[in-house]
């Protein structure tokens, strides 16, 4: 083997120097790389998460005007039914003796009237399951009560008829004044205490 054909100390620094800087570079490039996909990972979440929350508050928005429109619509719906004879008959009724001193009809005919125009008004509202009237006095018990039952109208009987006095919703439409509407929070009904 000749001299000449080994490599000189500068070659073998500078293959050595060649291979540091490429595996240097390489290095780099896949931190590089690394950054790169994490800041575009966050950028692509970011985005997402802006698109969701604005969408996510466009149906919150589009769900309380939605409910605020269904109240107005239950509220002209209930002033109806306040504005039938025959709530004024049964009042004007039970301060007199049973029988109205307007046109002699007695509080059971008008209470019969009351419950058809309430099977009436479920059967062509399928949004409504049930109407009652509650005295305003004593226990709170139902003077009239008509449920959705299934694919029927069912009109509860005397022997049916429940106390609600202890439901809150009772207790607080009490401090309503006259001619005012109570709207209470929704709540599971709660049929003989259970």
């Amino acid at each position: 083997m000749d001299v000449a054909s080994l490599p000189t100390l500068k070659t073998l620094l500078s293959n050595h120097e060649a291979k540091s800087t490429l595996g240097f570079a390489l290095l780099i490039s896949a931190l590089f790389l690394i950054v790169t996909v994490l800041l575009f990972e966050n950028s692509i979440s970011s985005v997402a998460e802006k698109q969701t929350y604005q969408v996510l508050e466009e149906s919150v928005v589009d769900a309380e005007q939605t409910a605020k429109s269904q109240v107005r619509e239950y509220m002209s719906e209930l002033k109806f039914l306040h504005a039938t004879p025959p709530i004024q008959g049964i009042v004007r009724a039970r301060k007199n003796n049973g029988v109205d001193p307007v046109d002699t009809t007695t509080s059971i005919q008008w209470k019969r009237r009351l419950e058809t125009i309430f099977v009436g008004f479920i059967e062509n509202n399928e949004e409504i399951d049930q109407l009652r009237i509650i005295e305003a006095s004593g226990e709170g018990m139902e003077y009239i009560r008509v449920v959705r039952d299934g694919g029927s109208i069912h009109v509860a009987s005397e022997h049916e008829l429940q106390a609600k006095g202890r439901r809150g919703y009772f207790t607080e439409s009490l401090k309503s004044n006259s001619g005012e509407f109570y709207i209470s929070d929704i709540n599971l009904n709660r049929e003989y205490g259970a």
